[in-house]
């Protein structure tokens, strides 16, 4: 998998928003470990937390005591 397909797969999950985000913008997060995405978030409400910061709590979630270690050497998409 190269950028371009992270890049889509966060513009894929900004679109999720559309309906919600208004007037933000749409915007989509994936964060990537060894080619494999680790964690996804959106802009989900207008005045809400950032994709990134959705993506990240994502990661905390699914890897609870280890995610720091999850985090570092990572890559952002959005």
């Amino acid at each position: 998998m190269n950028d371009s397909f992270f890049i889509s797969k966060a513009v894929s999950l900004g679109l999720k928003g559309r309906f919600t985000a208004k007037p933000g913008v749409k915007v989509g997060c994936v964060i990537v470990k060894d080619n494999k995405i680790i964690g996804r978030g959106f802009y989900q409400k207008y005045g809400g937390s950032h994709a990134e910061i959705n993506a990240i709590n994502d990661v905390k979630k699914k890897y609870k005591t280890n995610y720091l270690s999850k985090l570092s050497g990572s890559d952002l998409f959005v």
